[in-house]
């Protein structure tokens, strides 16, 4: 809710392809060096995927869905394919059982790797997406 308020107009990121995942963990290792992304929150960034109860399915913040239910827990190898939806979950990630436990998605700074997460568990760094959009 905190990071959705700060970005006001703008949204969290979104990364849907490897492409943007990698243009994504590329912003944030410049912003870390630059010093924009310290400690606590430089551990990990909000992205802007959620657990819907209402719809039972992971998706991004503009509707576009992650999965088709609840998902089983990941291997850490991120999913390329044209038949499923990108995704880069970190090895036993999503953990929440059920889903709503952990409705909230970030990205570990260091790994690029995705977790579920209370809201309230974490203080994360949040990256508010521009108006030029970053790949997909």
């Amino acid at each position: 809710a905190e990071a959705r308020r700060v970005c006001a107009h703008r949204i969290l990121p979104m990364p849907k392809s490897a492409f943007g995942q990698r243009a994504l963990e590329d912003a944030v290792r410049k912003a870390r060096e630059a010093g924009e992304l310290s400690e606590p929150c430089g551990h990990g960034i909000w992205l802007g995927g959620r657990w819907d109860k209402a719809q039972n399915r992971w998706e991004w913040e503009d509707s576009v869905v992650l999965s088709d239910g609840p998902l089983e827990a990941s291997s850490g190898e991120p999913v390329v394919s044209p038949s499923r939806p990108f995704s880069n979950w970190a090895a036993g990630q999503p953990t929440g059982r059920p889903p709503e436990a952990e409705p909230w998605m970030y990205m570990e700074v260091d790994t690029g790797k995705w977790h579920d997460v209370q809201a309230e568990r974490y203080s994360l760094g949040i990256v508010c997406r521009q108006s030029e959009a970053l790949p997909t």
